[in-house]
């Protein structure tokens, strides 16, 4: 059986905020999109500095979507895919 929920590295607001381990409910896949259970993450360059440099209006998050979930670098396989996705399957490695 597949979990309800994960966790989740979060920046909890845009001034330079803290980071934060949540829980999240596991979002279930739009139509042309794929659930990855994720492998390995890490903090890419960019999310890093919407940190540090107090990045009000990042190119992704904006002030109104915080807390923000973090981790765009990641590995996993494909757990689940929309009905519309048709070049990925379960199990496929990404």
């Amino acid at each position: 059986m597949f979990p309800r929920k994960q966790k989740a590295l979060f920046l909890l607001h845009p001034d330079n905020g803290d980071w934060a381990v949540l829980d999240r409910d596991v979002p279930k896949p739009a139509r042309d999109e794929i659930l990855v259970k994720i492998h390995a993450t890490a903090l890419n360059s960019i999310e890093w500095r919407i940190r540090a440099l107090n990045i009000q209006h990042p190119p992704f998050p904006t002030e109104t979507e915080y807390p923000y979930v973090l981790g765009f670098d990641s590995a996993g396989t494909v757990e689940e895919v929309g009905e519309d996705v048709t070049n990925f399957v379960k199990g496929d490695r990404v």
